[in-house]
């Protein structure tokens, strides 16, 4: 039938508006899964169709009973990963303008502010390195002549096993070597 919009006759379908039928629709609609969600099983449960139109298939197997290590169980802490702040998107985001920078000085200009080679007032790290070649810390050994040893076993400072070698240790007992000189052995 038609239906009387004014003077002339317009056809029923097309008397209700094409945004009723959209709202209609998504009324039937099942409600869509939540866009975040935690684990397989929980998105499994959120996607559940009723029995009659699901199609029987068995889900993805997954090593749930691996204990603490499951791929369901894994996740961040709370706080491990923060959300990143957007900055500059208008005064009414409350980080427009200056975007938490202040007014003027160096923090406040873009690019590196180079506040790892500053060392309050020291002599910064990379002036005190060599400029050429590479460079560790070497040991250096103590040495002992073997005219001081002799030296040391004709006066009876240094003991001299019979069944082994002299070693570092009765070097230290004889107090020829210390610990607060070079490295010793």
């Amino acid at each position: 039938g038609c239906t009387q919009a004014g003077r002339r006759a317009i056809p029923a379908t097309t008397a209700m508006p094409a945004w009723r039928f959209a709202a209609a629709a998504a009324a039937l609609r099942p409600a869509p899964a939540p866009l975040r969600v935690r684990s397989l099983s929980t998105a499994i449960a959120a996607t559940a169709e009723p029995a009659e139109m699901r199609i029987i298939a068995r889900p993805l197997e997954l090593p749930f009973n691996a204990g603490p290590l499951a791929l369901n169980v894994i996740r961040d802490n709370l706080g491990a990963r923060p959300k990143k702040r957007r900055v500059g998107r208008g005064v009414g985001s409350g980080r427009g303008r200056h975007c938490g920078r202040g007014m003027k000085g160096r923090k406040a200009r873009a690019g590196n502010h180079g506040l790892l080679t500053q060392d309050g007032g020291q002599t910064r790290l990379q002036k005190k390195l060599p400029k050429f070649g590479s460079w560790r810390p070497r040991r250096e050994y103590k040495y002992i002549n073997l005219s001081t040893l002799q030296d040391a076993v004709k006066r009876g400072r240094l003991a001299v096993p019979s069944e082994r070698p002299i070693g570092v240790k009765d070097l230290f007992d004889a107090k020829l070597i210390t610990l607060r000189q070079r490295h010793s052995g």
